[in-house]
């Protein structure tokens, strides 16, 4: 082994180190990436950041975990809208008129009127409005209102956001505007929503902290083996605790809960994905693709490969 001193700093090395053995390849990109590729490297990002939050506490690691999770609600959002704009592969091509309904729904961080959409394409506002209404059975308006509720029911589980913030990110005209389309839409206020629709566990079980931490704990980990024992070891409580805390706040049991998280991601790996069925169940942590099968019929009342087919 020959030592010698590196010529521009003036440290000793040695000629056979091990880093002397790394090759690297040098690659040439000579036209942009697909921007699937590069929305899905966002998103992996995104999520490891959550999992590294999680699995090493530090000071605001729940809020940050928190303000990920609203992220990657508003980049799902972007990405829907964005895909809407580029024409779709030959044969796969969307009616145009499902293709506006879905673009007023998403559309609710901007201003966005009839009147442009009916000039983009070159026609009145009123035939437009015709067409959208007979199609969906809600008119341009009623539509546009409907996406901003949506949005807002999502915005309302982080307690930071006061209703003057939804209410003007929202492009509502004003908060009394934003009451009332809220309460019209959903029988009941913001206040009462987020109070009976979201927070309802603390007022039922003193363990809510508990529940949304094994809820979380579920969604970081969905894809291992993962029981009540578990959790119990891993937030240092007995199993019989995480049994009941799981019936008392979310009124159904652990394993129940379970499976919900786990068909949640099953649907977005076939709706947003070509994996195949068999490698969906194990990413899933489904013990078998038999388990999967059934499992994923009893929520959503079809095949995994039913509900790819009825989402292209």
């Amino acid at each position: 082994m020959k030592q010698q001193k590196d010529w521009y700093i003036g440290t000793d090395y040695y000629v056979d180190y091990k880093e002397k053995r790394i090759q690297a390849e040098e690659l040439d990109l000579t036209e942009p990436l697909e921007r699937q590729l590069h929305e899905q490297a966002v998103v992996e990002s995104l999520v490891h950041t959550a999992v590294q939050e999680q699995r090493r506490p530090r000071f605001g690691s729940q809020n940050m975990v928190s303000y990920l999770t609203m992220q990657l609600h508003i980049l799902h959002c972007r990405y829907a809208l964005e895909r809407l704009k580029d024409p779709a592969p030959s044969g796969t091509e969307e009616p145009e008129i499902w293709q506006l309904i879905q673009q007023i729904i998403l559309t609710t961080a901007k201003p966005f009127t009839l009147q442009a959409a009916a000039r983009e394409r070159g026609v009145s506002a009123g035939y437009l409005n015709k067409q959208i209404k007979l199609a969906s059975g809600y008119t341009f308006f009623q539509l546009q209102k409907f996406g901003k509720i949506l949005n807002a029911c999502a915005l309302l589980h982080f307690p930071e956001l006061s209703m003057e913030y939804i209410s003007g990110l929202l492009h509502f005209s004003n908060l009394q505007d934003f009451y009332r389309v809220f309460r019209r839409y959903m029988h009941k206020s913001p206040q009462e929503y987020r109070k009976q629709d979201i927070f309802r566990p603390v007022e039922r079980a003193p363990d809510c902290g508990s529940a949304l931490l094994f809820l979380q704990y579920m969604h970081l980990n969905f894809s291992k083996k993962i029981t009540p024992a578990t959790l119990a070891q891993e937030f240092h409580m007995k199993e019989y605790t995480v049994c009941r805390i799981f019936d008392q706040v979310y009124q159904m049991t652990f394993a129940e809960m379970l499976e919900q998280v786990r068909v949640q991601y099953a649907c977005a790996y076939l709706t947003g994905s070509d994996v195949k069925i068999t490698e969906i169940s194990e990413r899933c942590g489904f013990e078998s693709l038999s388990t999967f099968h059934r499992v994923f019929r009893k929520h959503c009342f079809v095949s995994p490969g039913a509900y790819r087919k009825n989402q292209m």
